[in-house]
């Protein structure tokens, strides 16, 4: 069902659900009311006759007195009479509707018991009025004949008054009652409604709500990039189509980013086989070039420096005769250098038997200061001063002693190093006799390689000039290279963040 039809019908439910709870309402309160009009009044108006059907009672006893008090008078005897006379037929009339209206069989015995005790009082003071004027107006025998004649219709009365007015309590309770049942029913009916009125509200919600939040899940999720959630749509409503068609376009995006992702994916690939391939070249052209302005470089350097091995050599064979003086003045200084180093070594093995002496002092100084630490740690509190003391000479000796054998170890290392320089001096004189020989044999060796200098210089010249043109040619390339991977690089880093961006999404 669509939502056009079922949000209407929801709430026509709930308004009929609540038109019926007020109709109920309205039914148990007519119905209360009528019981009270039809019950309650006619109790309220039993009472009411009653009432004065005594008060015309009263009267009509009072009119009694009235008449013998009175009675001397001719004119107020006729007008107290006729009062009495009127008040009794009052009472006998109102007596006479009561009794028509009365339904109650107890109350109409009560009634009649009183309209019977009523005439019987009438006709007592009929005679008591005979008596009174037979004895020239006394009251005393009037009220002497009547003594008493109204008691019996004055509890009667009082009796059924009672009776009539415990009734209508009784009547006045149910009517109480059944208004508050009433009362009860329609709050309980509106209650139910009310509560079917949530019912059919929560429910509404869920049917709409639910489907509504599950679209708004789903619409975030694609917002975030996850298209591998199931969107769920069940009925043929309004928010069933909603989310049907957002599960129509969840398959149409990822089936778009999934085709873009491979594409990219593609791409990425390829541009970082170019750029890998470009910056291999790129390499291997940068280092052939550095290769070749080196060899350029070291060729020139080359033909100068055999340009100039000729003059070299020249002076070579002068300073050799030179160096053969100077190395027979070297021999002689080597062996006094021996001797020299000799006399050290002498020396060296003295300094080393007084070290000894010094760690001697510095191992016995050690010893007494331990003693003396000892010494002092049994006085006690007394001999902590001589115990720092002592403390200060141990560390002291500890000092000299490590100094001790430090120095003996510099003596020893500087006696074996004036050993080898002794040895090495001695070999240095043999060695400078043999360089005098071989000074004569480089003199003759070096004018060759003044000869030999000269034809390489020639033929290196032409070697050089062809390297600097491919060296030309090569920095061409390198900068061409270097533009192609930049290229590349730069279309490797686009495919990466177009990969990135579609990363966003994820697949099932």
């Amino acid at each position: 069902m669509n939502l056009s039809r079922k949000v209407p019908l929801a709430f026509a439910m709930a308004l009929l659900l609540t038109l019926a709870a007020g109709l109920g309402g309205l039914w148990a309160v007519g119905r209360s009311l009528d019981i009270f009009h039809a019950e309650v009044q006619q109790q309220v108006a039993h009472e009411r006759a009653v009432a004065a059907i005594a008060q015309h009672f009263k009267t009509q006893v009072q009119e009694w007195k009235n008449v013998l008090l009175r009675g001397a008078d001719a004119a107020a005897l006729d007008k107290h009479w006729t009062a009495f006379v009127q008040e009794e037929k009052a009472v006998a009339d109102g007596a006479a509707w009561l009794r028509s209206d009365l339904g109650e069989t107890h109350l109409q015995a009560l009634l009649d018991r009183f309209l019977t005790a009523h005439r019987k009082m009438a006709s007592g003071y009929r005679e008591g009025l005979e008596k009174f004027k037979a004895a020239g107006q006394q009251p005393q025998a009037g009220d002497q004949a009547v003594r008493g004649a109204d008691r019996e219709p004055s509890q009667l009365l009082e009796a059924l008054e009672r009776e009539i007015a415990t009734l209508s309590a009784a009547t006045a309770s149910n009517a109480y009652a059944a208004g508050q049942r009433a009362a009860g029913w329609s709050l309980a009916l509106m209650l139910l409604a009310a509560l079917l009125g949530v019912i059919i509200g929560v429910l509404l919600s869920r049917a709409v709500v639910r489907p509504l939040m599950h679209a708004i899940d789903m619409a975030a999720e694609v917002a975030r990039g996850n298209l591998a959630r199931t969107i769920r749509a069940a009925g043929r409503d309004e928010l069933a189509r909603l989310l049907q068609a957002l599960a129509h376009m969840q398959g149409q995006l990822r089936q778009l980013v999934s085709e873009v992702r491979g594409n990219a994916e593609g791409v990425a690939m390829a541009s970082a086989e170019i750029a890998q391939g470009n910056s291999d070249l790129a390499a291997r052209t940068e280092a052939q070039a550095a290769a070749l302005q080196q060899t350029a470089s070291s060729v020139g350097q080359l033909s100068e420096t055999l340009r100039g091995n000729a003059e070299h050599a020249k002076q070579a064979s002068q300073l050799a005769q030179v160096a053969n003086e100077v190395a027979e003045r070297g021999g002689q200084a080597v062996g006094q250098v021996v001797q020299t180093m000799q006399d050290i070594a002498g020396d060296s093995h003295r300094i080393a038997d007084v070290t000894g002496v010094i760690d001697a002092i510095a191992f016995q100084t050690n010893i007494l200061a331990l003693n003396a630490a000892v010494e002092a740690a049994k006085v006690g509190e007394h001999g902590r001063g001589f115990a720092v003391v002592a403390s200060e000479v141990r560390g002291l000796a500890q000092r000299s002693a490590d100094a001790a054998r430090e120095i003996k170890q510099l003596i020893q290392a500087s006696a074996e190093r004036v050993a080898r320089g002794d040895a090495q001096a001695s070999q240095a004189g043999a060695t400078m006799n043999e360089v005098v020989g071989a000074i004569h044999r480089v003199t003759a060796l070096v004018a060759e390689i003044s000869r030999a200098s000269d034809a390489q210089s020639s033929s290196l010249y032409q070697v050089s000039e062809a390297i600097d043109r491919m060296d030309q040619g090569t920095q061409q390339n390198s900068a061409l290279v270097e533009e192609t991977s930049a290229a590349a690089e730069s279309l490797k880093g686009q495919a990466d963040q177009l990969v990135a961006t579609v990363g966003v999404f994820k697949l099932a």
